[in-house]
């Protein structure tokens, strides 16, 4: 058997070609991030063992070749620092590097940087890989396809679903983050539903915000937080309107009626507009998504929830709908009713938009507050609603991701699940760890 201390040369040969390595996060070992753009072409005659690389080393781009050996010191052993051939190289990669080499000599004045591969994967690793590369397509961003034929329906969809309730966790968990730091301001002291109204307000500016606008909305909101929103007792989302359009420096768009100035209190014309008109983007926006319209529909929506905060409408809504015994597809409708902007009609906000906002913002945060709260009731329904509701929005990477794994079902949990295998599995080339990769080598 192949140990670990003596195994052919063509094994890292193998493993640079196969694509595994594509889109790694390697770095040389003087500590230079490298990314393969191209792994060249294997040299079948005298020279370097690859052959017109392109690489990006230090975040700079080069082109040239690549050698390979399993020891380190054998670039010295096979005498590579005095022979031309080698001066060209980019890069030297060895598995071993018991001398710890940050760099080899070609020539007198050239400096080749080196990278050790086992600082990156294990030797076990290396030989898994080798017994699946001819299976396993790593050159392409989803390196089983075409392979998926040899697992069942029901494992996909059960790992799929699996990285989809790890992606909702994983916008609770930035959202508990975001706790952390309103609790510890001592501005939210007053009162503990102000924490939850400001991040179900920043949730739904930065929903209304994407795609291109989403930072700039996100800092509006907490530029204005409901703590410091004007104290009136009606017209409170025209106040609310006059004021972001001050702050978000939009106040000489149509939008902007000449008697909005004196609905700005004076310390907010005091403070001055936080963005100028130029920062906002509005090229290819269409007209429906332009800022001062989204914003006229979250002056709308907030006015209705300006009395009574955002999560307790939410919490009572979600409440009422247990006690009742509603199923699932008619809890969601009710929920999406609270995003509805009251008015004339004319800041509309759709309903895909609204149901982004409702299940990428709104429920991570009702799943925190239910969290805290120890309500598992209302973590297991939020979770249900996941599962069952169907994610409508037309996005070309998950259309191209559902036929590739034979998905038919389109819910958030799943839509969430697939962007996460991507993303974080077959981009990374994870194969190895991935269920549906096992799945696929137990039947190789």
């Amino acid at each position: 058997m192949t140990s670990a201390s003596a195994f052919p040369e063509v094994y890292l040969a193998r493993l640079w070609s196969s694509g595994y390595l594509f889109g790694k996060t390697l770095s040389t070992d003087a500590g230079d991030p490298v990314e393969i753009h191209h792994p060249g072409s294997e040299n079948r005659s005298n020279g370097p063992d690859f052959l017109d690389a392109t690489l990006l080393i230090g975040n700079r781009p080069v082109t040239g070749h690549v050698e390979f050996h399993v020891q380190s010191e054998d670039w010295f052993t096979h005498h590579h620092p005095a022979d031309p051939a080698y001066q060209s190289c980019i890069l030297h990669v060895s598995w071993y590097n018991l001398p710890g080499y940050t760099s080899v000599p070609a020539g007198t004045r050239k400096q080749i940087p080196h990278l050790t591969l086992s600082r990156f994967l294990t030797f076990q690793d290396l030989l898994s890989l080798l017994t699946v590369e001819d299976k396993l397509n790593f050159t392409r961003k989803t390196p089983c396809e075409g392979r998926i034929r040899l697992v069942s329906a029901a494992a996909i969809r059960a790992w799929t679903a699996e990285l989809g309730h790890q992606s909702l966790i994983g916008k609770v968990n930035r959202y508990a983050n975001r706790l952390k730091q309103l609790t510890a301001n001592p501005v939210y002291l007053k009162g503990k539903r102000y924490v939850w109204d400001q991040m179900l307000f920043e949730g739904l500016f930065r929903a209304l915000g994407y795609p291109s606008n989403t930072t700039r909305f996100e800092r509006l909101s907490r530029e204005l937080p409901v703590t410091d929103w004007p104290d009136l007792t009606e017209g409170s989302g025209e106040v609310l309107l006059a004021e972001w359009l001050f702050l978000a420096g939009l106040e000489r768009d149509p939008e902007f009626e000449p008697g909005f100035p004196d609905l700005i209190r004076p310390e907010i014309l005091r403070r001055g507009p936080v963005f100028h008109a130029g920062d906002w983007k509005t090229k290819s926006v269409r007209a429906a998504n332009q800022p001062e319209k989204r914003l006229k529909a979250a002056a709308e929506l907030t006015g209705r929830f300006y009395h009574t905060g955002f999560l307790k409408p939410l919490i009572l809504t979600l409440d009422a709908c247990m006690n009742m015994a509603l199923r699932s597809e008619k809890i969601v409708p009710e929920l999406m009713a609270l995003l509805t902007p009251s008015g004339d009609g004319e800041a509309r906000i759709g309903k895909e938009r609204r149901e982004a906002i409702l299940f990428n913002t709104w429920l991570p945060v009702l799943y925190l507050y239910a969290r805290e709260f120890r309500r598992t009731d209302l973590q297991d329904l939020i979770l249900t609603l996941c599962d069952v509701w169907p994610h409508r929005q037309e996005i070309a990477l998950d259309q191209s991701l559902r036929q590739i794994f034979g998905l038919q079902e389109r819910t958030y949990t799943l839509h969430w699940g697939l962007l996460n295998l991507h993303q974080n599995w077959c981009l990374q080339k994870k194969c190895l760890d991935c269920r549906i990769g096992q799945e696929i080598r137990k039947e190789l």
